[in-house]
């Protein structure tokens, strides 16, 4: 602290230091910045003016008017005093005659201006409008309205123009105070617009020179009223001298009882630091006094020269203090909204206090209504310079336990409502926060409140402008607390921290500060080119013990590497061998070194090589072991490494030397696993097998490759099985780019089959895998599937349908091609017809029958079945099939035939014509005649005992369109009432008479003469059937072909057959008589004795 020497003693010291502090900043320093204004009106009444001794004028006023008013003006009785360019009249002199423009005045233009100059406090007292002249200003005015500029008494604070309507051009208004100057246009376009002006006592204005027409103008002083009003509120400028009188004297008062010890007892309020809430609010926070606004400015002015002369550290901050609470019912604080602030608590006591029994026992009984939980804090604390800080100490820790935190605010001019930021936290909980900005004030060297560097931004500013080592306190603290900082950072690899380490290199190399330089050194930090920047500025003899250290201490490769490769190329460009040749002797003990390398280390690797005095020796006896040793199973590795000494044919023998030499080395079923995003491990480990292939077949080594596979073989382990799956597709991919005919890959395929047996638990995957590997395998292919392929195994597979149709497929159209000798012939006719077999035995004759109602969508799968006999030449197991067929589900005899065979039939014999044969031809015959005679015996019903023919039924209407299309399909159809509503009821009724014999009968309806409803008796009904179903047996019959076909696939069957849809003849009482041309008795005989004994039925 800094005070004057000649200071006289302390007199009279102030008691409490938070109330005179805050009356000082609340009365002499609140100003919101707007010392005039102005507001246009369209709507304003005539004010219907008078003058005395003159009369009433209008308005806008005429030239004639204004001489008129000049000679006036000339009589010594007038009152009318003429200067400064114009007239002005005396208030008491001007009458306004229109009651509704004083009513206009005070109730919209008064407060209006009243809240655009003067501000809030305005609204604590009536505002008294006395008018004091009537201005009237010409062309030739350049000076002001109103000349009276003194303060008639201590209530008033400003004064109110009113420009009335008139027609000028020019007469623009400048209010002037403290040397800022604010213009208001007068003229308008619109002559019917009022104009009002408002400034503070004191202002200077002038009225700039009218260039045409007149300026008439109402002049009004502002006052409160004296009985009511509290002179403290009566808004006022600024008054700068006595404020800072008293700022010092406040300050000192402060820094006196901070000293003081002794006299720190309950009669002397010295706080611990104070928070200066500011008129405004700024979104982060203020950061600097020129950005704050004119009275926030203001406040900040005249603070700090007393604060910093007494000892005390103003500090920008955004404060936030937030309330939570409970909400409680007719309470009106616990909704949202109309926080007042500082008069919550009063408010609140009178209202729900200790008075209030019922409010007290609840409290009593519940913690959760014991009073709003309170917060207090500070965001974004900035210096007065900008730079951020953060606040400490026991103080701020503690501000949350007291009752009252805001007890350390000052300024009632703050606007809490303004600043408030309510809502809704969950059910029942409120919580309102007000966010200010404001200005901590606290003592310099205080224990109980502190701020320490927080933010590094302003530090690089302020030393980016230096061009030598720092020399003031300032700088060399700022650098220190970087270092420091950078020091404690959690990362080395932060961008904060590679920023700040690249600003300090800069700095170091800037300043030749090789100290400085010491303390950053890092890889992580300054990276590969701030190093070599380095070396360009200090010289390698400064560097060279630091960067060998550096290397020595750096984990990480891939850094070492680029800063070598970096520092190379710019040795090599400055002709340095000294650092050419320290960079050859790190590359080499890099590569002597390292646990893992990766692909782009090639370059390096190999300019090491190429920079040796016999290369290919020292690639050969120590290059190529040092990788091996490294990364021998690094496929992606060696193909590039192997690639690129490809480039030189002098390299390919030792190209394939490395290659067989690894093969043998390696392990196929531990080389580790390729990283790759979404891959199983498994995947993994058969991508590098693959990879080393390619690599072998890329470079032609095929006899490396087989011998890596029969190894494979040999040294196949338990857990290798889930491999095997995986190597078929892309072993096969490799087939393409191997030799044709070699064995040793027909032998790996063949010996995955083995470990693929197929089987109905397989998925369709792993048989397309079966079947590659099975393809494969040549010559093996077909001994290999008929070994595996048993009677029951191929009865297993037909329980997957899927798997069964591949399998088919595969037997009947990719293996004829492998088959090259009788003996597989044979074995393949043999698989077909154990495929064929169980496709049979696993039909199911629900499938011929529609599902949920529903047909079937595609072929029917009884004609599929045929068509795979077909194709397999196997036409001795169609009779099977069609036996097959006959096996009805239980108890579904009729619906079975009727939807399962008889549709099976009708497709029947255009599948025999594609395929050059007939149903004539056995067994085909034989099955349809089972079809048909089971039809009729099953699904057609008896005949009744009364019929009568159709065409006697169709006999009963005429040709009319009515009879055509209602009654005659009425009389053949199973309908047994039919509604009748036409004109031509009597023609209706005649028809009718005529099926009076099979007792149909009819009736009107009583209401409506036009309505007929018709009853078809139960034995019509019936007969309609039986014409229905005789029909459809016809067009089964019809199935057969012409009469001829019919009676020779039916044999003796048909005329019992044709009797019996025609009505003329029973079912028999005994099975029918063997065919001769079916079958044959045996079959007969066989399914019969055996029907009792099977779960299938043969119909």
């Amino acid at each position: 602290m800094s005070v004057v020497d000649d200071e006289q003693p302390l007199f009279e010291p102030s008691l409490d230091i938070k109330r005179d502090l805050n009356r000082v900043v609340s009365r002499y320093l609140f100003n919101n910045g707007i010392f005039s204004g102005s507001k246009t009106y369209d709507d304003a009444p005539n004010p219907c003016l008078r003058m005395e001794g003159y009369g009433s004028f209008g308005l806008p006023l005429s030239d004639r008017e204004v001489k008129d008013m000049e000679v006036f003006a000339a009589r010594a009785d007038s009152g009318v005093e003429v200067g400064d360019g114009g007239l002005t009249v005396a208030g008491d002199k001007v009458h306004v005659d229109n009651p509704r423009f004083d009513a206009y005045v005070k109730d919209t233009v008064g407060p209006a201006l009243n809240a655009l100059v003067f501000g809030p406090k305005v609204k604590r007292f009536d505002v008294n409008y006395r008018l004091r002249s009537l201005s009237i200003r010409g062309s030739s005015s350049g000076f002001s309205l109103w000349s009276h500029e003194t303060v008639s008494e201590d209530s008033q604070y400003g004064t109110l123009c009113i420009i009335l309507p008139s027609r000028h051009v020019g007469g623009r208004i400048h209010t002037t105070h403290q040397g800022v100057t604010r213009t208001f246009e007068t003229a308008s376009d619109d002559a019917a617009r009022l104009t009002a002006l408002a400034w503070y006592t004191g202002v200077s204005h002038n009225l700039e020179s009218i260039q045409s027409g007149h300026i008439v103008c109402l002049c009004y002083e502002l006052a409160g009223d004296p009985l009511l009003l509290d002179l403290r509120d009566t808004p006022r400028l600024p008054q700068l001298d006595q404020a800072s009188a008293r700022l010092r004297h406040i300050f000192r008062s402060w820094q006196h009882h901070l000293k003081d010890t002794r006299r720190r007892n309950g009669t002397v309020a010295a706080p611990q630091f104070l928070v200066c809430l500011l008129d405004h609010t700024y979104s982060d926070g203020p950061h600097k006094i020129s950005a704050l606004k004119s009275s926030d400015k203001l406040k900040l002015e005249q603070l700090e020269p007393w604060a910093k002369e007494y000892g005390f550290d103003l500090h920008f901050s955004s404060v936030e203090y937030a309330e939570w609470w409970r909400r409680r019912e007719n309470d009106p604080y616990g909704s949202l909204g109309g926080f007042p602030g500082p008069e919550y608590a009063a408010d609140y006591e009178s209202n729900y206090g200790a008075e209030d029994e019922s409010h007290q026992s609840e409290s009593d009984s519940s913690d959760d209504d014991s009073g709003p939980e309170i917060m207090l804090s500070f965001k974004n604390v900035r210096t007065l310079e900008g730079i951020p800080m953060q606040m400490t100490g026991r103080v701020i820790d503690s501000l949350h336990e007291e009752d009252d935190p805001t007890s350390c605010f000052i300024n009632d001019n703050a606007d809490w409502d303004s600043c408030l930021v309510p809502e809704e936290l969950w059910d029942g909980v409120t919580a309102q926060t007000h966010k200010f900005s404001a200005v901590v004030i606290s003592p310099q060297k205080s224990r109980d409140i502190g701020f320490i560097f927080k933010d590094i931004t302003f530090a690089l500013g302020n030393l980016s402008v230096l061009s030598k080592a720092p020399t003031s306190p300032k700088d060399k603290k700022i650098l220190a607390v970087l270092l420091q900082w950078l020091k404690n950072a959690n990362s080395n690899t932060s961008v904060t921290c590679r920023e700040v380490a690249a600003f300090l290199r800069g700095c170091a190399d800037r300043w030749r500060d090789i100290p400085l330089l010491r303390d950053i050194l890092c890889i992580e930090l300054m990276g590969a080119d701030g190093l070599v920047r380095s070396y360009q500025t200090f010289g390698w003899s400064e560097l060279n013990g630091l960067y060998t250290g550096i290397l020595s201490t750096t984990p990480s490769h891939e850094l070492r590497v680029r800063f070598i490769k970096d520092l190379l190329t710019t040795a090599k460009a400055q002709n340095d061998t000294t650092v050419t040749a320290w960079c050859q002797v790190q590359r080499e003990l890099m590569l002597n070194t390292a646990t893992t390398l990766k692909i782009v280390d090639i370059d390096w690797i190999l300019d090491l090589v190429e920079a040796k005095e016999n290369p290919d020796v020292f690639l050969y006896s120590v290059v190529i072991p040092r990788l091996q040793a490294i990364q021998l199973c690094n496929v992606g590795f060696w193909d590039a490494f192997l690639s690129r000494l490809a480039k030189q044919p002098r390299h390919i023998p030792m190209i394939h030397t490395c290659i067989a030499d690894m093969a043998d080395r390696m392990s196929p079923w531990t080389m580790p696993p390729l990283p790759s995003t979404g891959k199983t491990v498994d995947q993994q480990v058969v991508d590098a097998i693959i990879s080393f292939l390619r690599l072998g077949i890329r470079f032609s080594c095929f006899d490396t490759c087989m011998r890596l596979l029969d190894r494979m073989w040999k040294t196949f382990p338990p857990e290798a099985t889930v491999y095997y799956p995986l190597l078929v597709p892309e072993v096969d991919g490799l087939l393409l780019q191997i030799p044709k005919g070699n064995e040793c890959l027909e032998i790996f395929f063949l010996r995955t089959t083995s470990l693929l047996e197929p089987s109905s638990a397989m998925s369709l995957d792993a048989f397309r895998i079966f079947r590659i590997a099975l393809i494969r395998s040549g010559k093996w292919a077909i001994r290999s599937l008929s070994k595996s392929l048993t009677p029951e195994r191929v009865n297993d597979i037909a329980k997957n349908s899927g798997i069964m149709k591949r399998l088919i497929s595969l037997v009947c159209h990719t293996l004829p091609r492998l088959a090259k000798s009788a003996e597989a012939t044979e074995m393949l006719d043999n698989i077909k017809q154990l495929c064929l077999v169980a496709k049979i035995n696993a039909f199911s004759p629900r499938s011929l029958m529609p599902q949920d109602g529903l047909r079937k969508v595609g072929g029917n799968s009884g004609i599929e079945l045929l068509e795979l006999c077909f194709d397999m030449d196997l036409l001795a197991e169609a009779g099977q099939a069609l036996d097959r067929f006959l096996v009805a589900p239980p108890a579904n005899d009729a619906l079975y035939i009727e939807h399962g065979l008889i549709p099976l039939l009708k497709e029947l014999p255009h599948f025999l014509y594609t395929h050059h044969s007939s149903l004539k031809c056995t067994p085909f015959s034989t099955f349809a005649a089972d079809v048909i005679t089971k039809f009729v015996r099953y699904v057609l019903p008896p005949k009744p005992s009364h019929t009568i023919p159709s065409a006697e039924l169709e006999a009963t209407g005429c040709q009319c369109t009515w009879c055509t299309k209602r009654l005659v399909p009425f009389m053949l159809n199973t309908e047994e009432s039919l509604r009748v509503t036409t004109c031509s009821i009597h023609h209706v009724e005649d028809r009718l008479k005529r099926t009076k014999k099979w007792d149909f009968t009819w009736k009107r309806n009583d209401i409506h003469d036009g309505l007929l409803t018709i009853y078809k008796p139960p034995h019509m009904v019936e007969n309609a059937k039986w014409l229905q179903n005789q029909k459809k047996g016809r067009d089964v019959l019809r199935l057969l072909g012409d009469e001829e076909h019919q009676r020779q696939i039916l044999g003796s069957d048909y005329q019992w057959v044709v009797g019996t849809i025609e009505g003329t003849a029973r079912p028999p009482t005994v099975p029918l008589s063997t065919r001769a041309n079916g079958v044959g008795a045996k079959r007969q005989s066989e399914s019969m004795s055996t029907q009792q004994s099977k779960k299938p039925r043969l119909l």
